[in-house]
């Protein structure tokens, strides 16, 4: 008789998969096949007992999350209807563990409260035989509580996956990687704490210097925040409320300039507030920093 067994629970310490074994061969006739946890290979050692199933069953369930504990073997024992055979067939037990490493989580997300960007990671030091995939969430603590899916699953091979801009934080706290087997994912993930980044202008200024009635020319002016380091630009605009409503682009600079200059004669209209937008390699910040037009 011959057993197999391939542990799909990646956690450390935890088994979970099928024991599976070739009908066993003898004079005497097998009415039952028992499948134990055991503390050695041989008869006598220390044991639990998974479950006992009719012959013609040649598969045990090993539950996801069980206790690898000081076990250190799946026995497999024959029955006949005299007795249970004294020594067992044995396969010692690899535990497989498989955990993502180095997360990261750059924001590109400009505004406060949102997130976005690329959640990368390296692979497990060690990649188990059972590994198929990763699965990310963000979570409000570091054990996945209050969890929400990021994106698809993706397979062995990939190591990001993308949170979408205008992400909104919300409670999350933490970016979460999960380990997948073909059976089960793990319980236990890879963790990173979240840290937002806002990069919203500061002290936005525009004095008018065009002296005729409702029209406009100056200096736009502005503060930059006190985090820069994903900023790539600005984006300006006059608009018809705080908010962005029906705005037209006055222009863009790079990072690092702040200011820009509205041309003279430009027209008021219905234009109440100039706007400037931080921008980043993802996108440009949905909430921008607002001056009423006075």
């Amino acid at each position: 008789t011959s057993v197999a067994f391939v542990d799909a629970d990646l956690d450390g310490s935890e088994l979970g998969s099928e024991v599976t074994w070739s009908p066993p061969s003898g004079s005497v006739p097998a009415i039952a096949t028992s499948v134990y946890l055991a503390e050695g290979p041989g008869a006598g050692a220390t044991r639990q007992l998974l479950d006992t199933v009719a012959t013609g069953t040649n598969v045990v369930t090993v539950p996801e999350n069980t206790a690898l504990a000081s076990y250190t073997h799946i026995a497999v024992y024959a029955q006949s209807s005299l007795a249970e055979q004294t020594t067992p067939v044995a396969l010692e037990i690899a535990d497989a563990v498989a955990v993502a490493e180095n997360l990261t989580l750059e924001d590109l997300d400009l505004d406060a409260s949102e997130v976005g960007g690329s959640l990368q990671w390296s692979p497990p030091l060690s990649l188990a035989p059972a590994l198929t995939g990763y699965t990310a969430y963000l979570a409000t603590d570091s054990a996945g509580s209050g969890r929400s899916q990021v994106g698809s699953t993706v397979a062995v091979g990939t190591n990001e996956v993308a949170v979408s801009a205008d992400t909104g934080l919300a409670a999350f706290t933490h970016a979460l990687v999960y380990t997948r087997s073909a059976l089960f994912e793990q319980s236990t993930p890879s963790s990173q704490v979240l840290v937002d980044t806002d990069s919203s202008a500061q002290s936005v200024t525009f004095v008018d210097k065009d002296l005729d009635a409702l029209q406009l020319g100056g200096n736009i002016s502005w503060l930059p925040a006190l985090e820069v380091s994903f900023v790539q630009g600005y984006d300006v605009y006059k608009a018809e409320s705080a908010q962005g409503g029906d705005r037209i682009a006055i222009g863009s600079v790079a990072a690092g300039d702040t200011s820009i200059d509205l041309l003279p004669n430009t027209a008021l209209e219905n234009f109440s507030h100039i706007l400037v937008y931080a921008r980043s390699a993802l996108a440009e910040q949905t909430t921008p920093t607002a001056l009423a037009i006075s």
